[in-house]
């Protein structure tokens, strides 16, 4: 409905958090060292190679991915993956994850899968919002910013907010924002 406006483009953002995310990248992601905007790995099937990759770093569970059956792999890199989404989800950084996992190869898993990223100009999806809340709390000139370019902000199907969609709504408008409104429904909430 909003296409059909004239010059809908020049006066609002319509969007995914993850689209917000990447554009706000694009235009200022070189203060948190990105010279460009990285390949986003999205796709599942790709993340999962990549789990597969970083397994080599990581002994102990390559050992027991390799004497699991089929399904039994598919099922364990499917959790890894569900395990680096959620670690991301709660922004918990790599020096805070040991608090996180009481298991030191989740650490070094974690760590060899961003390695692995890092080797090829890569993030993935959830690294979007991850690394553009790291830019706005590191950065208070880029989120303010956006909070004078965005002067009112409406957040539909709110009720699926994760940690970190929320967390970079907060660091957006650096809780003085006012002109904020969400749209959820209770009874659809995952």
């Amino acid at each position: 409905r909003l296409g059909s406006l004239s010059e809908i483009k020049n006066r609002l953002f319509v969007g995914t958090f993850h689209g917000f995310c990447q554009q706000v990248l694009e235009n200022h992601g070189k203060l948190i060292g990105l010279e460009k905007i990285p390949n986003i790995f999205e796709d599942e099937t790709d993340r999962l190679k990549l789990i597969e990759q970083a397994l080599h770093a990581t002994p102990s569970y390559l050992s027991y991915y390799r004497n699991l059956d089929k399904k039994g792999q598919n099922q364990f890199l499917y959790k890894i993956m569900e395990f680096f989404s959620q670690i991301k989800r709660e922004l918990i950084s790599e020096e805070k994850l040991i608090d996180y996992t009481d298991d030191e190869n989740d650490v070094l898993l974690y760590k060899a899968y961003q390695d692995v990223l890092s080797s090829q100009n890569a993030i993935d999806f959830d690294d979007l919002i991850l690394l553009t809340y790291n830019l706005f709390i590191g950065h208070s000139s880029v989120s303010e910013l956006y909070r004078r370019t965005y002067e009112y902000i409406c957040v539909d199907e709110a009720q699926d907010l994760n940690n970190a969609q929320y967390q970079l709504l907060i660091a957006l408008t650096n809780k003085e924002h006012k002109n904020v409104m969400l749209v959820g429904d209770p009874n659809q909430s995952i």
